[in-house]
């Protein structure tokens, strides 16, 4: 079965006009990771930048070939040397190009192959929800809408 050709620069165009809702979906991602922590081990000797915890700058840490090596989603998703004010629900930070990229679906190489699929779908839903349904927050008593923004 044949798809006209103009279908998919359409729909392409049509997520990259969503900004926001894009922002909304990686800031849920990095919140409430899907996965955890995964485990690589690099085939050849590998050094590592990783940011220090003296601020500024990053510290080069060398992994032999073979060696596993864990990440941890979650203790990245909220370390404030890698997003500015982590404890903060805030998918503004995903309009600035310079934010690190979240690792959910992996990075470079090995990146899960559904990762595309999944934002597109992801973010579809998300603003057809948006677009049918009146969403208001559920405040108790002495709570504020700016209160609810920061996790934790």
């Amino acid at each position: 079965m044949d798809c006209p050709s103009d279908i998919f620069p359409r729909r392409r165009t049509m997520i990259e006009r969503l900004p926001f809702v894009q922002g909304c979906f990686q800031e849920g991602l990095r919140v409430y990771p899907s996965a955890h922590m995964f485990t690589r081990a690099p085939t050849e000797d590998t050094v590592l930048q990783v940011p220090s915890r003296q601020g500024g700058g990053v510290v080069p840490i060398r992994v032999p070939a073979g060696q596993v090596v864990t990440l941890d989603i979650v203790g990245m998703g909220y370390n404030p040397r890698v997003y500015k004010d982590p404890k903060s629900f805030n998918p503004a930070r995903w309009l600035d190009p310079a934010t690190e990229p979240l690792l959910n679906f992996s990075y470079r190489p090995r990146v899960c192959i559904g990762k595309k699929f999944a934002v597109v779908e992801s973010v579809c839903l998300l603003a057809l929800l948006l677009r049918d349904y009146k969403i208001e927050p559920v405040l108790k008593g002495g709570q504020s809408i700016a209160g609810c923004m920061q996790l934790g």
